[in-house]
């Protein structure tokens, strides 16, 4: 085989492996749906009165899609205000009442994630006071082993706790179910599909190289 013809195949098969390694690679970070439910509490009762006590509101972001083997964050957020940019579409459901904690009583936020099949941190009950006016926010980290559709559930307790008597009384707020499907990426985890595009384009910049080189070294030689 000629060496012209060796070259341009050398060029060919170079540009090709670039151009799909990196479109590969661009596709393994495009962002999945996800979806955000923001749910207002008013709450009742002498002890919150105001107007800011009754703007409220609870704040779910979950992913609706995942990628096997990547990481993904899921939040719950409790909010003095409604989120910038919320979408009526995003606000469902009636407006949750809850009665406002007794004088004495301190209330304590604790959310929980149980969801099976899936890797989760952290795994305990996540808790927190709650302070006026200072909102509050849970996140875990969620992972996928295997492609397949996962189902679990949230929940948020808002607990009063008297330090008079000592005692704890419990309030269910939410109890969110969620569905999230995980999916491979040419049937494999996404890890090993981003290693993969990093091979295939050191391995078409180090099959390219030799004929970039000779060319540059052609126009840079001298004139007899």
């Amino acid at each position: 085989m000629k060496p012209v013809v060796i070259r341009n195949l050398r060029t060919v098969t170079s540009l090709g492996l670039f151009v799909l390694s990196l479109a590969v690679c661009l596709y393994t970070i495009l962002p999945l749906e996800r979806q955000k439910l923001v749910i207002p509490v008013n709450w009742t009762g002498s002890a919150t009165s105001t107007q800011e006590a009754a703007n409220q509101y609870l704040v779910v972001d979950l992913p609706v899609e995942m990628r096997v083997g990547e990481a993904v964050d899921l939040a719950l957020q409790i909010r003095n205000s409604e989120p910038a940019g919320t979408d009526p579409q995003e606000t469902r459901g009636q407006v949750f009442q809850l009665e406002a904690p007794e004088t004495g009583e301190n209330r304590v936020a604790e959310a929980r994630l149980e969801i099976s099949g899936l890797d989760f941190a952290p795994h305990s009950i996540l808790s927190t006071p709650l302070q006026p006016g200072q909102d509050v926010t849970f996140r875990w980290k969620i992972r996928s082993s295997y492609a397949g559709q996962y189902a679990g559930k949230l929940w948020l307790f808002l607990n009063d706790y008297s330090a008079g008597t000592h005692t704890t009384q419990e309030n269910p707020v939410l109890a969110r179910q969620i569905q999230i499907q995980s999916r491979t990426v040419l049937g494999q985890p996404v890890p090993y599909v981003r290693w993969a595009c990093l091979v295939g384009g050191l391995a078409a910049i180090l099959l390219g190289w030799p004929v970039v080189w000779a060319r540059f070294r052609r126009k840079a030689a001298p004139l007899p």
